[in-house]
């Protein structure tokens, strides 16, 4: 009797060591990236139109500030890009000529990982652009600007390194900047503007080998303008990516093309775009095995105050303007 009781307890010892040992193996096997995303804010951190000189609740970096802060504590290593169109709109340019613009600055004052340029900050003088490229702290991407050389303008993808997997992610542009600053050419002098799924499939296989999830984050609306492709299209031609974050049609958008999850989170801070994704350890290569994206919208949550009163100047100043 009491060897059978040693035996049963030798088992089950074992079965609670194998179990535990099973669990580690599993739980280290699997893991979670979460990428969040902005666009198109056109120069609000208040919540506010200094055109009308009125409150606009449902705007502004501040109160994507309040979301931001929300999600980082569930996900620390989450990832954070802006699709563009940022210093441009709602008396932004009272501070073309700060050494910092206070966008940018706003973008750095919450790490922003990635800034990817839209066509409105061409709407300036090409060292302002150049200024703002150089003072965003984090990746600044676009793979369809070129040199006339036919060297990037600026890097066309960052590859990321959260919990152990790769993650790429490639930004984009609309490739009518000459026609719609024709007026100004020198705001895009030296720099060509290839088309948008041409610059995807050159890039996919420069990353070949390289990445473990392919992102977009493209300054593009779902659907093409103005003759060139949209966002919807690059993922019919390139199911490769995972998610791709989009901006530029100023609409909430979130839906699944060809397998490739697409999310705009509208304009001016009306939401905060998010993707989850689960990867899971095959072999020696992660996987992607699940992908959820949301939008989650900003007008319930009070803004951010750290981000009001850093950039109070701004808004003082918009708003003397807004009364002369």
């Amino acid at each position: 009797m009491k060897r059978q009781c040693k035996v049963l307890s030798i088992v089950l010892t074992l079965t609670l060591v194998f179990g535990l040992l099973f669990s580690y193996v599993f739980a280290a096997d699997t893991t979670t990236i979460t990428i969040l995303g902005s666009s198109d804010l056109h120069g609000r951190i208040y919540s506010h139109d200094y055109a009308t000189d009125e409150a606009d609740s449902d705007t502004g970096l501040a109160k994507i500030a309040t979301l931001v802060k929300q999600e980082r504590a569930i996900a620390p290593d989450a990832l954070l890009i802006d699709c563009g169109d940022t210093v441009q709109d709602n008396s932004a340019d009272l501070f073309n000529d700060l050494p910092i613009h206070p966008m940018i600055e706003g973008l750095n004052f919450l790490n922003y990982d990635v800034w990817v340029i839209g066509n409105h900050e061409f709407n300036y003088e090409k060292a302002f652009l150049e200024k703002n490229v150089a003072t965003f702290k984090g990746a600044v991407l676009s793979a369809n600007i070129l040199k006339t050389d036919g060297t990037y303008f600026v890097k066309p993808y960052e590859i990321f390194e959260v919990n152990d997997v790769r993650v790429a992610i490639v930004g984009m542009i609309p490739p009518h900047v000459t026609q719609w600053e024709a007026s100004a050419p020198e705001h895009f002098e030296g720099l060509t503007f290839p088309g948008t799924l041409e610059q995807s499939k050159k890039v996919i296989k420069e990353l070949e080998g390289k990445y473990d999830v392919l992102i977009g984050a493209f300054h593009l609306g779902p659907e093409g303008d103005h003759g060139f492709e949209g966002s919807k299209t690059i993922a019919e031609a390139c199911p490769e990516y995972s998610v791709i974050f989009c901006g530029h049609a100023h609409s909430k958008y979130n839906e699944v093309t060809n397998g490739v999850h697409i999310i705009e989170p509208g304009k001016w801070g009306w939401a905060l775009a998010k993707a989850v994704i689960k990867m899971e350890k095959v072999g020696d290569k992660w996987e992607v095995a699940e992908v959820t994206t949301e939008n989650i919208e900003t007008k319930p949550v009070d803004p951010d105050p750290e981000v009001l009163a850093e950039f109070k100047f701004v808004h003082d100043e918009s708003i003397a303007d807004a009364n002369v």
